[in-house]
C-alpha cells in the first residue's frame, strides 16, 4: 500500500503539478491553473477522519 502524503506536504505538491507543464508560474493561464489543481485533489492525503476532513479546501474571490 502506498503511503499518503501528510497534508504538510500538499503545498509542495500543489506547486509540482503547477509546474508540470515546465512553464513559468507567472505563464499559466486560467485552464493551466484548474487543470493543476484537479490533479491535485484526486491525490488522497492523511488528512483527519472527520466527514468533512478530506483535507481539501477551494476558495476564489477578490481580495483588497
Amino acid at each position: 500500500m502506498t503511503r499518503r502524503p501528510s497534508v504538510d506536504e500538499a503545498v509542495g505538491l500543489l506547486e509540482g503539478e503547477l509546474r508540470a507543464g515546465q512553464r513559468a508560474l507567472a505563464d499559466l493561464g486560467t485552464e493551466d491553473v484548474w487543470q493543476a489543481f484537479l490533479r491535485f485533489g484526486r491525490r488522497l492525503f492523511d488528512a483527519s477522519k472527520a466527514p468533512d476532513g478530506d483535507g481539501l479546501l477551494f476558495q476564489y474571490g477578490t481580495y483588497s
